[in-house]
């Protein structure tokens, strides 16, 4: 009986044009020894035929036809189903570079990590340089550690896509996405990290983001988006009460803060989010910088105005 060392999990919706690229990438693999389990998430398309097709050339394509639930659904049905020792997500309109499972395998089992973090680039765009330039390649951190790290070098992103975690931390911990809210990844963002064990960084770009009309971030549909934000850092404020170590909980606090005022800006909301234990004293008294005070400042002064900046 085949066990794989790794779990990919790819989310399906209406993805006919893209959907090729980004499973070739994952079955061209080095490591051969992975499934690819594509959740066809109600897809009205051609989708389900491409996945059933993938399932009938290669017996590693596992194929999950459901409903439509969205994406935290359908990777949440990816997780149930997944039977390797390590999980990686990959979104169905980009692709990832042929050694990536390979490598990060690699890097996990030699430092025994619960959680290793991969780089990665945007297209259409100028490639970025390193997004973990501060942190330390191979170190292993504690969460703790990482977190504080990351948050005072500003390299600490919630993208589950550019994760490569062992599938106990999911399932010992039971981590799933939040279904029903947009921005999951970042309502999952401190649950798992705060989760892990230990944490590995490799300052190698290996998933390949595919900027295109339509996704979340480029919506005009900012009621959604504002409800789900207020739900998640809601959410948020409650975990972050609970952490007994006070330099971690300041300083998520701080992280809060400003995701709070960033979301207010970007969304343009002009009498800012209702959320319980979130006010203009508490967005002053934990912004992280004197930058993010004085924005707090303007903020308890205007929200209208600073929404408008």
């Amino acid at each position: 009986m085949f066990v794989p060392l790794v779990s990919v999990i790819i989310p399906v919706y209406k993805v006919e044009n893209e959907l090729r690229r980004c499973v070739n990438s994952v079955l061209s693999q080095t490591l051969t020894d992975i499934e690819i389990i594509l959740v066809d998430d109600g897809s009205p398309d051609g989708c389900p035929q491409i996945c059933d097709d993938y399932a009938d050339r290669d017996s590693r394509v596992k194929v999950i036809h459901k409903v439509n639930g969205g994406l935290s659904d359908a990777r949440n049905y990816g997780l149930n189903k997944a039977a390797g020792d390590y999980v990686m997500f990959v979104d169905s309109d980009d692709y990832i570079e042929v050694d990536s499972c390979e490598r990060l395998y690699l890097t996990a089992v030699a430092s025994d990590a619960d959680m290793v973090l991969g780089d990665w680039r945007i297209s259409p765009g100028q490639d970025n340089p390193d997004h973990y330039a501060l942190l330390e390649e191979g170190r292993v951190y504690s969460a703790s550690d990482f977190i504080l790290t990351a948050l005072k070098a500003g390299e600490w992103y919630p993208c589950a896509c550019f994760m490569f975690c062992k599938l106990s931390l999911f399932n010992d911990n039971n981590l799933r996405f939040a279904v029903g809210l947009l921005h999951e990844d970042m309502e999952m963002q401190p649950r798992v990290f705060l989760a892990a064990r230990s944490i590995v960084c490799v300052k190698y770009k290996f998933y390949n983001y595919i900027m295109r009309p339509g996704s979340i971030m480029k919506s005009s549909n900012c009621q959604k988006r504002a409800v789900s934000m207020q739900e998640i850092l809601g959410r948020w404020k409650r975990q972050f009460d609970n952490i007994e170590n006070s330099e971690l909980r300041d300083a998520l606090y701080g992280y809060l803060a400003k995701c709070y005022l960033h979301t207010c800006r970007d969304l343009g909301l002009r009498r800012g989010l209702s959320v319980p234990g979130i006010d203009k004293r508490f967005l002053f008294e934990h912004g992280a910088s004197q930058k993010e005070k004085a924005k707090a400042l303007l903020f308890a002064a205007s929200p209208r105005f600073y929404s408008y900046l």
